[in-house]
Formats: C-alpha cells, sequence, structure tokens
C-alpha cells in the first residue's frame, strides 16, 4: 500500500474508533492502539484517545518494520530508528527540489549546517530502474 492510501486508512479507522469524521480529526495522527483496539496504551506520553505514540513506541515500530522489509544496516553502521526518517525525509525532498529553507521550516531545523547535515547525498536511487516508476 502506498503511504497516501495508508495514511487515509489510518485516519478513516481513527476516526471511527473516535466516533468522528476524519475531517475533523486533531491531534497526534499515530497514536498508540492496544490489543482490543482500544486508544491509549501504557506505552504513551499521555494516555488516553488522544496520547501521542512515545519515541520508544516510534522507534521499536521502524526498527520491526525496517527488519520484515529485509532491511540491515550498513557495515559498521547502527540499525534504522525513529530518527532515520527526519534524515529520509529531508534527502527526499532535497532530491525532489525542495528548498533547503522549505526542508529546515518542515523539520524544525535553526541551524542550516544541521538541516544538511540530515541530507544524504549517494547514488542508490540514481540511475535505478525503478526510479521512473512514481513512487
Amino acid at each position: 500500500m502506498c503511504p497516501v492510501l495508508a495514511v487515509q486508512a489510518w485516519t478513516d479507522r481513527l476516526a471511527a474508533l473516535l466516533g468522528r469524521d476524519r475531517d475533523d480529526l486533531t491531534g497526534p495522527l499515530f497514536r498508540p492502539v492496544d490489543r482490543r483496539g482500544q486508544l491509549g496504551s501504557l506505552g504513551a506520553s499521555r494516555h488516553g484517545p488522544d496520547a501521542r505514540l512515545s519515541d520508544a513506541a516510534i522507534r521499536d515500530a521502524v526498527i520491526r518494520r525496517a527488519t520484515a522489509a529485509g532491511l540491515s544496516p550498513a557495515h559498521g553502521h547502527r540499525f534504522f530508528t525513529a530518527h532515520s526518517t527526519r534524515s529520509g525525509f529531508a534527502t527526499q525532498a532535497a532530491a525532489n527540489g525542495a528548498s533547503e529553507r522549505a526542508i529546515m521550516d518542515q523539520g524544525r531545523w535553526r541551524s542550516l549546517q544541521v538541516a544538511r547535515s540530515y541530507i544524504r547525498r549517494g547514488s542508490v536511487f540514481t540511475d535505478n530502474a525503478a526510479g521512473g516508476l512514481g513512487l
């Protein structure tokens, strides 16, 4: 499932759990759901339906999904973390032509030097046959 459809499916489910229309949702996009399908859990920084996922819950989810996808860290490097999503965002936004100011605003970086450190330059996606798929 593409990310856009996945978010739409999740917000539909979230709206149903909260008894609201998807267009009326406020608060965190990603919230803890317990085994019974109830919003809020012990891993949340705040309990209840408006709780956000804890840092540890996000980290664990990123690692589980990376492992399930068969990804492994490059030799000598740490495994994927929740922080990897910030680098991924900055790198892809830069590759798509976003301005440094726009990347800084979205990533909430105040320093251009720090923002640039999140943009990973590499050739893994250049001259790649999958690049023309529009994903």
